[in-house]
């Protein structure tokens, strides 16, 4: 190993930190270093800020020039290292904490800090009302400090002070232009930059769960995502008529003197200088929003959880991640136990794992009905288990595991399910007394009603099977079989043996 480096390796290594408290003897602190030989000390000044949560405002780092060799110029070389540094151990670690200095990032050392002044000579300040400063010197640590050894130093007075570097954090002002008018929506910070000298921040957006992600920003308050109001409309024959619109937050905008809005989305480099060598009070972008417009009742749905939750018969709902449905999550009643007259866009998603059992109504399937101008497209259905307890079964019932009827318009038409797939399911049906009271009913893979080829559902990836059970004792067999979708279950019950009369 070299032997400067092994050198800066020894000196490190001895590192002594210390806090300025109280000595118990008439002796001072720094009287007991300078005896010692360890009279030269770095200062690190927290220059307004704090370290760690101990409030400090400065931590000095002392040194004993005889311990450490000479180099070829004739100087002594100390190897200055951060605070955060496992060098120092655990117990020596005093880690700036940004949040004690609130509104402000840390930006770096700095060994020299001049007050900045207007033409009037009077100090500037910033929008929180604090002197601005700018900052030359930087050091980047490890940085190896060059001592004349003729000098004399006392530990009382810092050989150097490098100054923790303060900078405003910026400003994004968020708009809404609402009837030609500029209405302010929130006021954020951005207290986690991406780079040292805070340009370059990640802007919100939507996560995979559908709520808002606010990136590097801090959020002095939010606003909705989602906007739903009424747009009245005017037809060709002078009727006005009410349209529900969904607005969803789609993006930030820059607007230019035009009024023309330019989306920016992901990593962003604001537009103005923050570094410390060059101050400046301008720090505050402004940004629009932008949002996507559906007519009617819309969701755009992350989890299964929000399907559960916002599910409704007329609901518009377009699938943003795969859904994975569990015990706790389960398929929405309001699908269960109405007509569907809505919207189910997929993307391409998946709905899984949805379990669902029946009880002792007339009608069972995932849909009770989808009616004839209901939409659902590009979704496939993975693992559905649809069960038909040991119910009575109603005259006139429908039952089934994608829907008990799909209704067709007055011409007996409906337009086809497009890329609507059912892989890896089943559909049970329980066989018991009660299954044989009546026998108008219809049992079917996937729907009781309104089937068609034409609907374009694939059925081979729904499987089908009857349950018995031994204390089923009126059963006498079942024959089960499937012509496409629809199920012939025939339940022959036991003769009753004749009754014997005594003598």
């Amino acid at each position: 190993m070299n032997k400067k480096i092994k050198l800066l390796i020894i000196v490190s290594a001895i590192f002594i930190m210390c806090l300025f408290v109280a000595s118990c003897s008439n002796q001072s602190v720094y009287d007991k270093y300078n005896e010692d030989g360890y009279k030269v000390t770095i200062r690190y000044d927290a220059n307004g800020g704090f370290f760690g949560n101990a409030g400090q405002l400065f931590v000095n780092d002392t040194y004993n020039l005889g311990k450490v060799r000479i180099n070829e110029d004739g100087m002594k070389e100390i190897l200055l290292v951060d605070l955060n540094n496992p060098s120092r151990g655990k117990a020596n670690m005093y880690p700036l904490d940004a949040a004690s200095n609130s509104g402000y990032f840390h930006a770096g050392w700095y060994t020299e800090k001049t007050l900045v002044t207007d033409e009037k000579g009077e100090a500037v300040k910033d929008d929180l009302g604090n002197d601005v400063y700018s900052y030359s010197g930087r050091i980047e640590f490890p940085h190896v400090l060059a001592l004349d050894p003729t000098v004399k130093y006392s530990a009382d007075e810092p050989a150097l002070t490098v100054y923790a570097a303060w900078v405003r954090c910026p400003q994004i002002e968020v708009y809404e232009r609402l009837n030609g008018k500029d209405v302010l929506l929130g006021t954020y910070e951005v207290t986690k930059p991406l780079s040292k000298n805070g340009k370059d921040i990640v802007l919100p957006f939507i996560d995979e769960s559908g709520y808002m992600d606010f990136g590097t920003l801090s959020s002095v308050y939010e606003w909705e995502e989602r906007v739903e109001e009424v747009h009245k409309v005017q037809t060709s024959d002078g009727k006005t008529l009410d349209l529900d619109i969904t607005k969803y937050f789609d993006a930030f905008c820059i607007v230019d003197e035009d009024g023309n809005k330019e989306k920016i989305t992901g990593t962003y480099t604001l537009p103005f200088d923050l570094s410390p060598e060059n101050p400046s009070t301008e720090n505050t972008l402004k940004l629009y929003t932008s949002y996507e417009e559906k007519i009617g009742k819309w969701h755009k749905i992350y989890t299964a959880s929000q399907l559960e939750e916002l599910a409704s018969e007329d609901g518009n709902y377009e699938i943003m991640a795969d859904l994975e449905f569990t015990d706790r999550v389960t398929w929405p009643n309001e699908f269960k136990n109405n007509t569907f007259t809505g919207v189910i866009k997929g993307n391409g998603h998946t709905i899984s794992n949805v379990n669902i059992k029946s009880g002792s109504g007339q009608y069972f399937a995932m849909f009770k009905a989808i009616s004839s101008d209901a939409l659902i497209e590009n979704v496939t259905f993975d693992n559905v288990n649809a069960t038909v307890e040991k119910t009575y079964r109603f005259p006139g019932g429908r039952y089934a595991l994608f829907a008990a009827i799909i209704e067709t318009d007055e011409n007996g038409e409906r337009k086809p399910f497009e890329n609507v797939n059912i892989t890896n399911s089943s559909f049970n049906v329980y066989a018991s007394a009660d299954a044989i009271v009546t026998t108008d009913y219809e049992v079917a893979l996937l729907c009781a009603e309104g089937y068609s080829e034409s609907l374009g559902i694939d059925i081979s990836g729904i499987s089908y099977s009857v349950i018995e059970e031994e204390y089923d004792i009126n059963i006498l067999t079942i024959n089960l079989g499937a012509d496409g979708n629809e199920l012939e279950l025939v339940f022959e019950q036991k003769p009753q043996e004749p009754e014997i009369e005594e003598e």
